[in-house]
């Protein structure tokens, strides 16, 4: 004797074919910039080399982050930092 579903196991069947056929659009053209960065991509992003980098650390000019003990630097920081630097050469 065959078994009449019940209206809950009708809807959950339903529910099951629709996830089934249903087409899922693939996400194209995302772009994700990244909020921090290790320190040579830190130095590329300010033009700078990366002893310039860690000598502004060494003086606290840049503070880095920690992710262990490997130091990060956040982008928003490098930019507000760069943004510090002066307009104009300083003569020595």
């Amino acid at each position: 004797m065959r078994k009449v579903p019940t209206s809950t196991e009708q809807r959950l069947a339903g529910r099951c074919w629709e996830a089934k056929t249903m087409s899922v659009e693939p996400i194209q053209d995302v772009v994700f910039e990244p909020l921090a960065v290790d320190t040579e991509t830190a130095a590329r992003l300010l033009g700078l080399s990366v002893s310039t980098v860690r000598e502004y650390v060494r003086r606290g000019d840049l503070v880095p982050h920690y992710s262990g003990t490997k130091p990060i630097f956040l982008v928003d920081e490098l930019k507000a930092f760069l943004a510090s630097l002066p307009d104009e050469p300083r003569h020595v």
